[in-house]
């Protein structure tokens, strides 16, 4: 009787759309191919809102890590990010680089169809939420819940 109570708890948390689906690894990283190439965002929301950014991905040949450059209108609105998987700390991660120093993120990986990494220098988390093969949602919400940007890419 025991192994059946087992067996029907097991069934029912593997079918349950409450139980979060997550992939992370060097697998988490290979997914992110079909951002590979160039793609025009605009931000919503924040001090930034309405700017315009251009946003370019490429990856490394073991596909464990991803190049993300963006740029603007001027010369001080430029950042690079490197987003991958770390064998040695068998972790994502991710190095933000921008004119104002580098930040880092600790990266989830995909969790039930989102890209989630959270800032480890303000807590804000960091989605990606794809919308089709042709347009992305970046979605930056603060620690607190009290502001949310929105980095709306298309290609």
């Amino acid at each position: 009787m025991r192994l059946l109570s087992v067996l029907i708890c097991a069934v029912a948390l593997s079918i349950s759309p409450s139980v979060a689906t997550a992939q992370t690894g060097a697998s988490a990283i290979a997914k992110l191919q079909f951002l590979t190439g160039t793609w025009r965002c605009v931000i919503q929301g924040g001090s930034s809102n309405g700017r315009a950014q251009h946003v370019s991905y490429s990856f490394s040949p073991n596909r464990q890590w991803m190049e993300e450059r963006s740029w603007g209108a001027s010369m001080s609105d430029w950042e690079v990010q490197m987003w991958g998987y770390d064998p040695n700390r068998q972790l994502l991660t991710a190095y933000q680089f921008t004119g104002g120093g580098v930040a880092t993120k600790s990266v989830g990986g995909w969790i039930n169809g989102s890209f989630v990494a959270k800032r480890d220098d303000n807590g804000a988390t960091v989605t990606l939420e794809p919308q089709g093969k042709r347009r992305i949602n970046w979605v930056i919400r603060s620690a607190d819940g009290s502001s949310t940007v929105r980095e709306l890419c298309a290609r």
